[in-house]
């Protein structure tokens, strides 16, 4: 009889997985059948200016190396990082929560099963992202895009805290609670205004534009972050006993595991999204005034006028390159102002081609260890304490090949630049000439607090040389 009781109950299990299965099937398909329907949308009518279709495309590292140094997309991209988190790890543990905190019972959630009740938070959760995007559109208008976007950073960090007066059978608090919850998640495409300021202000400092490399690297890495901030919840709670589902059924948890997800799934957000807040703070071009500045700089500069920098105050001029200085110049990007001022003091280009090749190896030897540690711990990837060293392997793997692509651009161009009368020492005084005038890290050289700081040592210097000097007569 026990046989046929266990046989009856096996069917059931598994209707409830093809259940399961098929509605997240259908999910897929409808945010894949959106996605191309709005990247569709783009194509055919958002045009771009004539100038950008026109213009030189910026070489792979040159646009990597101008990304990273750009003062006003750094902090943004610091934030990005810890958004990331942030979202991969609600996602990560919502069904946990659901199924283990709110749910945590065949019938605490009655009427209502856990499945149901994850597909209204889900669904109450998007309702909400769609309902307050016009609304951040419109305080945005009123108020200026960064208040407003770090109002809603703000935000962010408050309403996940709702989830801790979520109890046992609290299903209606979790989805009220969800649906405040996308309340702020409705700003999130203020984010891309944000980045279209990044790339005037590129535009102003360099003469080209660069959307590819600040949108790529904008999404890009942030997703990079997000997958070991999925995996390492997820192991934790494998290391401390958690017990999987059943052909589809749920199985009872230890209290640990239970406090684990709670405390997790509130306070992991909390903490990255203000560490994500106190990031974005540092972004420079605050105010409308900037924004226009941007704006009139960069039509400026297309008749070859000079501007301000909105801001470091300094005034930026354009590098004027004959045709031929163009490739080198491009070259030369490949490398940073202090290799190129190596370069320069030096005399020789030898050891810039030995630290690239030197770069090109690390990057290979990398990729070789991540790709043997993915190998060797693949079949461990349903170990509860080993399976995190794979997921985050693969990962360090594919930073490892991106690496190798650049290392081995740069080794090509050092090459290049290094054969007898190849390097061209003028251009490269002029490039780095020209780019002190909107040093955009905040050189200390320019700082007039330190020129003064200088010109004290320097007086006292000469004095004591001066001092050594009477004595030895």
């Amino acid at each position: 009889s026990s046989s046929s009781s266990s046989s009856s109950h096996v069917p059931c299990a598994y209707n409830e997985q093809d259940r399961q299965f098929y509605q997240f099937a259908l999910v897929g398909v409808l945010f894949g059948a959106l996605y191309v329907a709005s990247t569709l949308f783009v194509l055919c009518f958002v045009k771009e200016r004539a100038a950008v279709q026109t213009q030189r495309k910026v070489p792979l590292v040159p646009s990597i190396l101008r990304t990273f140094k750009n003062a006003a997309f750094r902090p943004l991209l610091l934030g990005w990082v810890f958004d990331s988190i942030t979202t991969a790890a609600l996602t990560a543990l919502f069904p946990f929560f659901v199924e283990y905190v709110v749910c945590d019972g065949k019938d605490t959630c009655a009427p209502l099963d856990t499945s149901t009740v994850t597909g209204i938070t889900f669904a109450v959760l998007f309702l909400a992202v769609i309902v307050a995007s016009p609304a951040w559109y419109l305080l945005s208008r009123r108020f200026g895009k960064y208040r407003v976007y770090m109002s809603y950073n703000a935000l962010n960090c408050v309403t996940n805290a709702l989830f801790l007066f979520c109890g046992r059978g609290d299903y209606i608090a979790m989805i009220v609670f969800t649906f405040v919850n996308g309340i702020p998640l409705g700003g999130n495409f203020l984010a891309d205004a944000i980045v279209a300021d990044v790339v005037d202000y590129d535009e102003l400092l360099n003469g080209t534009r660069n959307e590819g490399g600040f949108t790529v690297f904008a999404n890009f890495i942030p997703k990079f972050v997000s997958v070991p901030a999925s995996a390492i919840p997820i192991a934790v709670l494998a290391m401390i006993g958690f017990t999987p589902s059943v052909l589809g059924v749920p199985q009872p948890q230890n209290a640990e595991v239970v406090n684990f997800i709670r405390l997790t799934f509130v306070f992991l957000p909390i903490g990255s999204s203000f560490f994500a807040f106190l990031a974005k703070r540092l972004y420079p071009l605050k105010t409308a005034a900037q924004v226009a500045a941007l704006k009139a700089g960069i039509e400026k500069h297309n008749n070859n006028l000079p501007c301000i920098d909105p801001i470091t105050g300094d005034t930026v001029e354009l590098l004027a390159l004959t045709d031929a200085e163009v490739g080198l110049a491009w070259q030369l990007d490949n490398f940073s102002h202090r290799e190129l001022r190596q370069v320069l003091r030096s005399r020789s280009c030898a050891w810039l081609k030995a630290k690239m090749a030197a770069y090109l190896v690390a990057a290979l030897v990398a990729a070789v260890a991540f790709l043997g540690l993915t190998i060797g711990f693949f079949t461990q990837i349903d170990n509860a304490q080993l399976s995190l060293v794979p997921t985050l392997s693969v990962v360090f793997f594919g930073i490892a090949i991106g690496l190798i692509a650049v290392s081995a651009i740069r080794l090509k161009n050092a090459v290049a630049l290094a054969r007898p009368g190849a390097f061209p020492y003028e251009l490269a005084e002029r490039i780095i000439e020209s780019k002190k005038q909107g040093a955009r890290g905040g050189d200390l050289s320019t700082l007039e607090i330190v020129n003064n700081l200088r010109a004290v040592l320097g007086d006292v210097q000469a004095e004591l040389d001066a001092e050594r000097r009477r004595r030895a007569h």
